[in-house]
This record gives structure tokens, C-alpha cells and sequence, in this order.
């Protein structure tokens, strides 16, 4: 039997039924998705957008998980990462610094 591809799939054509929920900004998956799209902006050399968005998962991910969540973690060394690759260094070093004192704190020396 050939798939009908003129007619959408169900799935397709209804993708509430998949997940049928209130829809949530900082479901998890969201945010890894915005993560991922910010690293692509960031190899792509668009670095502004790829800022924007590391600041926004970090602000998210620490609102909804905590400061000493690995994902937390990661996201400010993401954010970091950005900020050097833009040349802000400035920005970047106290993060990077921060992370550091944290995983000293959380993981030990």
C-alpha cells in the first residue's frame, strides 16, 4: 500500500493530540530547543541572535530549576562561550568564573 501524500496525517494535521496540556514556555524540551538553536546562530557566526537567546534560556533555567542545576550550569557556560566568541569579555570572564566557584562548591575541589 503507497502512503497518500496529498492528504495530511493525522498527526500533522492535529499535533495537539500528540500532547494534549496546557502548553508551558519552560517545558524542558523548549528550552534545550532554544539551546540548540543558539548554538547553531552561534556557529552560523550569528552571534547576537545566538546571545539573545543564551540569555534567555539562562534567565529561564535558573527561574525554574535553580542556580546549582547542571542544566543551569550549562546554560551560563553556553552564555559564556557566547559572549567570548563576540569578543565580550567582559561578560564572559565573570561567568566562567562563577561556573567554576559553583562546580568547586556543588562537585568539590
Amino acid at each position: 500500500m503507497r502512503a497518500d501524500w496529498t492528504r495530511p496525517s493525522p498527526v500533522r494535521a492535529e499535533p495537539h493530540r500528540l500532547h494534549p496540556g496546557p502548553r508551558v514556555p519552560d517545558h524542558p524540551h523548549t528550552l534545550s530547543s532554544r539551546g540548540t538553536l543558539a548554538g547553531i546562530y552561534r556557529d552560523a557566526g550569528r552571534l547576537n541572535e545566538a546571545i539573545s537567546l543564551f540569555e534567555r534560556n539562562l534567565e529561564d533555567r535558573t527561574r525554574t530549576l535553580g542556580l546549582d542545576h547542571p542544566e543551569t550550569l550549562a546554560s551560563r557556560h553556553s552564555l559564556a562561550g557566547a559572549y567570548r566568541d563576540a569578543g565580550r569579555l567582559d561578560d564572559a570572564i565573570p561567568l566562567f568564573e562563577q561556573n567554576l566557584t559553583d562546580f568547586i562548591r556543588i562537585l568539590g575541589p
